[in-house]
């Protein structure tokens, strides 16, 4: 068996804001806590091109460790890359174009700063919600989200706060990307130009999505670009007609956002690889591992895709 581990940011978890938000990161402390105790029960790390050739190879493995980052956040090079390299880990970030370009729209934190200010929001189409008290600000949070992924809200009905600060603070920008891209821990990855649901795309706009990212990150960093990470990633974003798209244009792996472990029969599902998503908020990390829905009937393996 082996754990594709999935993270957006290393950096100070701050509670008690709205846990959709924080729960993209964890602390340095505690990535080196799960580390030391992974180490402790004898995994071995390696990198997502370790894992494709392991898997293709049909060679036998168990307790291995694969870290990957989405998005492309600065943290990742400033707070992320210390971490790994005290401990000679190799780890993937998956980068959104939009990050470096500095064009990204972080509607998802400027969501937060809406409901947090605010005791009620008013959307188009008449939609009110109660944002007063603590419960009620994260329920107004988690369905306009839910609204904005299901394309029935566009996210720029949040616009009128600014996001440049945001953007030039959290995201990296290409020069750290390329400076990311030369330390030989690091892999990249592409993860989409624009970070759409690409299900809710044509196919020809899904395509573009993916290869122009990929065509991008390779002229930046000279390097080829083999493995992709769905946006969002759930079953309502991405499905087989994307999996199957990802392998057309060639990429070797592709990692969604559903919850499983990684087995020999994933040599069969290369670009649907499911991850784990290391979560710092009052998960232990035992349970986290094995007491989770990917052991059921009397322990027989649950292949997630």
């Amino acid at each position: 068996m082996a754990t594709i581990f999935m993270l957006h940011r290393v950096f100070p978890v701050i509670y008690p804001r709205l846990t959709p938000n924080e729960d993209l990161k964890i602390s340095p402390d505690y990535l080196i806590q799960v580390i030391e105790l992974l180490l402790k029960r004898g995994y071995t790390f390696i990198s997502v091109d370790e894992l494709y050739e392991i898997l293709i190879s049909s060679r036998r493995y168990k307790k291995l460790i694969v870290f990957t980052l989405d998005d492309g956040y600065k943290d990742n090079l400033t707070q992320a890359l210390p971490v790994f390299e005290s401990f000679n880990i190799p780890f993937i970030v998956y980068i959104t174009n939009c990050f470096p370009d500095q064009t990204a729209n972080l509607w998802w934190y400027t969501l937060e700063e809406i409901v947090q200010t605010n005791t009620s929001v008013h959307l188009s189409n008449d939609l009110q919600f109660a944002c007063y008290t603590p419960e009620e600000k994260w329920e107004t949070f988690t369905k306009i989200r839910e609204l904005i992924l299901e394309n029935k809200i566009d996210c720029k009905e949040l616009d009128p706060f600014s996001q440049s600060a945001s953007i030039q603070t959290l995201c990296m920008n290409w020069e750290e990307v390329q400076q990311l891209s030369k330390h030989p821990l690091v892999t990249i990855g592409a993860h989409t130009l624009n970070h759409p649901v690409l299900k809710n795309l044509s196919l020809t706009e899904a395509t573009y999505e993916i290869s122009a990212s990929r065509d991008a990150l390779e002229g930046a960093i000279h390097k080829k670009i083999d493995h992709f990470a769905y946006p969002f990633g759930e079953f309502q974003q991405a499905g087989h007609r994307e999996f199957s798209l990802v392998q057309e244009l060639g990429f070797k792996t592709a990692v969604t956002t559903r919850s499983g472990h990684i087995f020999p029969q994933h040599q069969h599902h290369l670009t649907a690889l499911p991850r784990i998503y290391l979560y710092e908020n009052g998960f232990k990390l035992d349970e986290l591992m094995f007491n989770n829905v990917f052991w059921s009937n009397k322990f027989k393996q649950v292949v997630t895709i």
